[in-house]
């Protein structure tokens, strides 16, 4: 009995020597790790130690009717912070409503609008800093843009980043156009007065008006010295060129005097916007 209690021993020995070691538990799979944003803190004067922050990447939200190509830099943000949390420069309306669009012109569309007193934190600038990119109290994961010029800044700003717009703005999928280029003619643009007095002949205004893509524009005409003139509105489903006239009489004053092409929401500075006539006494 004791023989055969060894003979099985030995080969039990043996079958374990041949199975070798057992098999390494298989490696864990990646995981989803959320975006890790170095914050370099700071309070006063003293220099605190640098902060990790975990800051959910936001999700792309679907819009059926703006299109907006923004491309945030790829960057260590570095933002200031205050009593354990993130603060970051703050926008609000100077003392009127202000339209937050989808990007840093006033061709873009409006997709909210801020009422005086609202704050919003800025998280980028455009690229001449007269347009502020800021969250969106309308939307939690959203984004627009408000003007510079009718905005008040409470923070510091010099750590705000540039954001590089691309592409145009469109609805349902079509490009939003908008007033490229304006040419006023004023008939007649001389007229001789002796002395001033008397009756005068009114001026014709004829103008063209270039756009580059679908877009519905309200304008009218205004001067140095007359009251604005007819409010006018034009659609365009493409981009074309249209006519349009309107007149005045003129105050018997002597000099040069400016007539402007004014269209609502759309910056016309360098367009041909603006065209002059001369009263000579």
């Amino acid at each position: 009995m004791k023989d055969r209690k060894l003979v099985y021993s030995f080969i039990l020995g043996i079958l374990i020597a041949g199975c070798g070691a057992l098999p390494a538990a298989p490696a864990a799979g990646p995981s989803d790790t959320p975006v890790v944003i170095v914050v370099t803190a700071t309070s006063g004067a003293a220099e605190a130690a640098p902060t990790t922050t975990t800051i959910p990447l936001p999700q792309p939200q679907p819009q059926s009717t703006l299109v907006l190509g923004a491309t945030l830099p790829i960057a260590t943000i570095s933002v200031p912070v205050i009593g354990g949390s993130t603060a970051g420069p703050i926008a609000s309306p100077k003392n009127v409503q202000l339209n937050c669009r989808g990007g840093p012109a006033l061709r873009w569309p409006v997709g909210d609008v801020l009422d005086p007193g609202e704050n919003v934190q800025v998280i980028g600038r455009s690229t001449d800093s007269s347009w502020w990119y800021v969250k969106d109290p309308a939307a939690p994961v959203g984004t627009c843009w408000i003007s510079a010029a009718f905005s008040t800044i409470t923070g510091n700003i010099d750590g705000v980043q540039v954001v590089v717009v691309t592409g145009v703005p469109m609805i349902n999928g079509t490009p939003v156009g908008t007033v490229t280029h304006v040419e006023i003619t004023l008939e007649p643009d001389t007229i001789d007065v002796p002395g001033c007095i008397g009756p005068i002949q009114p001026i014709t205004i004829a103008a063209k008006i270039w756009v580059d893509g679908p877009v519905d524009i309200r304008f009218h005409f205004e001067g140095d010295d007359i009251p604005n003139l007819n409010e006018h509105h034009y659609g365009f489903s493409r981009a074309d060129i249209d006519d349009v006239t309107d007149h005045f009489t003129p105050p018997l004053i002597d000099g040069k005097h400016h007539v402007f092409l004014v269209v609502d929401d759309i910056d016309l500075s360098g367009t041909g916007d603006v065209a002059t006539y001369t009263i000579n006494c």
